[in-house]
């Protein structure tokens, strides 16, 4: 599959989280591409610049860098 809605956003390289693909970009955002359609269902707002480099994850937490050096801890299952 291949998703063209996120042409030009300069992505970072992926993560895989259950049946989902993140990805971050240039504005902040990381998007939930599902793995079978390559569809996006949903996004999160991380800010700092864009995010630096792929989101690792570790049991249900999410950690992100930012451009702007910030590391975030986002627990996947709520949300927060």
């Amino acid at each position: 599959w291949g998703n063209s809605q996120l042409f030009g956003r300069e992505l970072s390289a992926p993560a895989w989280h259950r049946d989902y693909v993140v990805v971050g970009d240039f504005e902040g955002y990381l998007h939930w591409l599902d793995s079978d359609s390559g569809n996006i269902v949903g996004r999160y707002e991380v800010g700092g610049d864009g995010v630096y480099v792929a989101p690792v994850v570790d049991n249900n937490i999410m950690y992100v860098q930012t451009r702007d050096g910030d590391i975030i801890a986002l627990d996947i299952q709520s949300g927060n």
